[in-house]
């Protein structure tokens, strides 16, 4: 609770995209026109949050961070110096034109998430809180490469450790320059601040979680309460989730983290969360079993099905008996995994290459090499399958 309440009333969170056209405002979303370019639209949502943005920047999560630039807002009374100024910094993303800026303003830390140049000039214009910046007081300092290799998902965590320490706002004590000091410190030299007790305590927790997952509720309440311990115990062992406090049963990464290491976790996914598509999605395209404890309704999904016997073939004896019979989710899943194909059941349609498959790629002609036993009828044969692929395990005879 403790974790969900500093996200939720001492954190803001803007994410800025460039859109085609205006929409409708509202409440959380707002629409800006560039005053030079009329055709580049800009469109702002507040983001609400109980917890890190890992859903919103889950594609990034292991992206390294390359580098940042601090910028600096000088007081409009007093001469420019190195004492009186507000600061905040934007951090750049590898593989991707992502920034994300840091600052904190009085009690509260600002957080701004944007694609793109037109993001990119937006934030060093606006607040998240969508004030305007007095631009014409800003100085930007020369970027610094970054040579630690801190990820997107390392600063998120470290971000939820601010928690521990976070205080109101003083001049001269927890001020704007104070958390650019700890931030830049943190990206020179990327360690988390933990207390020896929380070290001590952790690694005999994750030692024994490995074969005992109910060993996370007997680990002191300070670590259970935790979501960096938490983070690493379902790493280790996804089946802790059962036994994990339950703002952590409904975080979006400390879920999805679970059941890329072990699929049965999905059972013990709030009701909520297990009827959201988009971690469905995501959910299967890190474990493709995940299908078989995903609701029914998914299980009649083509789009959560093919993801999944992408990531594993096997996932196909899950899928609902049509998608079972549909021809580019059985090619997808005997390519991942050859004995998928023992999870077929009878039709008479077979996989037939069209002229516009061969003309699709090269990895069509693979499936033209499969033999005329690998159509979609099942063989009743099971010497000539394993005669193809004798490394299937028995455990996977035909059906």
């Amino acid at each position: 609770k403790e974790n969900s309440s500093w996200w939720k009333h001492w954190v803001w969170c803007l994410r800025v995209d460039e859109v085609p056209e205006k929409g409708e405002n509202s409440e959380l979303v707002r629409y800006w026109q560039h005053a030079q370019q009329d055709s580049v639209w800009i469109k702002t949502t507040l983001i609400k949050l109980s917890c890190p943005p890992d859903r919103m920047l889950w594609n990034h999560l292991n992206a390294r961070i390359t580098a940042y630039t601090e910028i600096r807002q000088y007081w409009s009374v007093l001469p420019r110096n190195d004492i009186t100024f507000h600061t905040f910094t934007i951090l750049d993303i590898a593989g991707s034109d992502l920034h994300i800026l840091l600052e904190r303003k009085d009690n509260q830390l600002e957080m701004i998430i944007g694609n793109g140049k037109a993001a990119l000039e937006f934030m060093k214009s606006f607040r998240a809180i969508v004030k305007p910046r007095r631009v014409d007081l800003c100085e930007e300092q020369p970027p610094v490469e970054m040579s630690s290799k801190l990820t997107v998902g390392t600063l998120l965590e470290w971000l939820d450790s601010l928690q521990m320490r976070w205080k109101p706002y003083d001049i001269l004590r927890a001020n704007c320059q104070h958390f650019s000091a700890e931030l830049l410190q943190f990206l020179e030299s990327p360690t988390l601040p933990l207390p020896f007790d929380f070290i001590y305590y952790s690694k005999r927790v994750l030692s024994a979680v490995r074969n005992k997952p109910r060993a996370l509720v007997e680990a002191p309440m300070d670590l259970q309460t935790n979501r960096h311990f938490v983070l690493g115990v379902v790493r280790k062992n996804g089946k802790a989730l059962k036994y994990a406090q339950n703002d952590f049963r409904h975080d979006f990464r400390v879920v999805l983290t679970a059941v890329t290491e072990n699929a049965d976790a999905f059972l013990d996914v709030p009701m909520i969360l297990r009827c959201d598509q988009e971690l469905v999605l995501i959910a299967v395209q890190a474990n493709g079993l995940v299908l078989e404890h995903a609701d029914k309704a998914w299980k009649h999904c083509r789009e959560i099905v093919l993801a999944a016997v992408r990531q594993n073939g096997l996932a196909l004896q899950f899928a609902s008996p049509k998608l079972r019979h549909d021809r580019e989710i059985l090619l997808a899943a005997i390519w991942q995994h050859p004995a998928a194909l023992r999870y077929l059941t009878g039709t008479t349609k077979e996989l037939e290459v069209t002229r516009d498959d061969a003309e699709a790629g090269p990895a069509w002609q693979q499936y033209t090499n499969l033999p005329r036993s690998f159509s979609v009828k099942q063989s009743t044969n099971v010497q000539e399958m394993n005669r193809w692929y004798p490394a299937v395990p028995r455990s996977l005879s035909a059906i």
